[in-house]
Protein backbone atom coordinates (compact mmCIF):
# COMPACT_ATOMS: atom_id res chain seq x y z
CA UNK A 1 0.00 0.00 0.00
CA UNK A 2 2.69 2.36 0.67
CA UNK A 3 4.79 1.72 -2.57
CA UNK A 4 1.65 2.76 -4.41
CA UNK A 5 0.97 5.61 -2.84
CA UNK A 6 4.80 6.74 -3.69
CA UNK A 7 4.26 5.66 -7.42
CA UNK A 8 1.45 7.54 -7.84
CA UNK A 9 2.77 10.50 -5.90
CA UNK A 10 6.15 10.44 -8.36
CA UNK A 11 3.67 9.53 -11.36
CA UNK A 12 2.14 13.58 -10.49
CA UNK A 13 5.79 14.91 -10.60
CA UNK A 14 6.39 14.90 -13.76
CA UNK A 15 9.17 16.44 -15.71
CA UNK A 16 7.06 19.24 -17.12
CA UNK A 17 5.59 20.37 -13.79
CA UNK A 18 8.85 20.10 -11.99
CA UNK A 19 10.77 22.45 -14.59
CA UNK A 20 7.24 24.65 -14.38
CA UNK A 21 7.99 25.12 -10.96
CA UNK A 22 11.28 25.78 -10.38
CA UNK A 23 10.93 28.61 -13.25
CA UNK A 24 8.01 30.01 -11.18
CA UNK A 25 10.08 30.13 -8.33
CA UNK A 26 12.93 31.76 -9.81
CA UNK A 27 11.10 34.76 -11.42
CA UNK A 28 9.38 34.66 -7.99
CA UNK A 29 12.62 35.27 -6.39
CA UNK A 30 13.63 37.62 -9.16
CA UNK A 31 10.66 40.06 -8.12
CA UNK A 32 11.10 39.78 -4.83
CA UNK A 33 14.58 41.03 -4.53
CA UNK A 34 13.88 43.50 -7.36
CA UNK A 35 16.31 42.16 -10.14
CA UNK A 36 13.71 42.54 -12.57
CA UNK A 37 9.72 44.24 -13.02
CA UNK A 38 6.65 42.82 -11.71
CA UNK A 39 5.28 43.46 -15.26
CA UNK A 40 8.07 41.60 -16.98
CA UNK A 41 7.80 38.66 -14.99
CA UNK A 42 4.10 38.89 -15.72
CA UNK A 43 4.62 38.57 -19.18
CA UNK A 44 7.06 36.17 -19.82
CA UNK A 45 5.05 33.67 -17.60
CA UNK A 46 1.73 34.42 -19.52
CA UNK A 47 3.79 33.38 -22.60
CA UNK A 48 5.05 30.21 -20.95
CA UNK A 49 1.85 29.01 -19.68
CA UNK A 50 -0.03 29.99 -22.85
CA UNK A 51 2.65 27.92 -24.90
CA UNK A 52 2.40 24.88 -22.86
CA UNK A 53 -1.86 24.67 -22.54
CA UNK A 54 -1.40 25.18 -26.61
CA UNK A 55 0.77 22.43 -26.90
CA UNK A 56 -1.32 19.89 -24.97
CA UNK A 57 -4.55 21.24 -26.77
CA UNK A 58 -2.49 20.82 -30.08
CA UNK A 59 -1.91 17.08 -28.95
CA UNK A 60 -5.74 16.28 -28.44
CA UNK A 61 -6.38 17.20 -31.69
CA UNK A 62 -4.23 15.58 -33.53
CA UNK A 63 -5.22 12.37 -31.48
CA UNK A 64 -8.55 13.29 -32.40
CA UNK A 65 -8.29 13.01 -36.27
CA UNK A 66 -10.67 15.30 -36.88
CA UNK A 67 -13.20 13.50 -35.18
CA UNK A 68 -15.74 15.10 -33.13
Amino acid sequence: MKEKVIVSILNLLKVKSIVTFVTLYVFVYLVRTQQIEAATTTAILMLVFKELFDKNKTVKEDNNDGRN
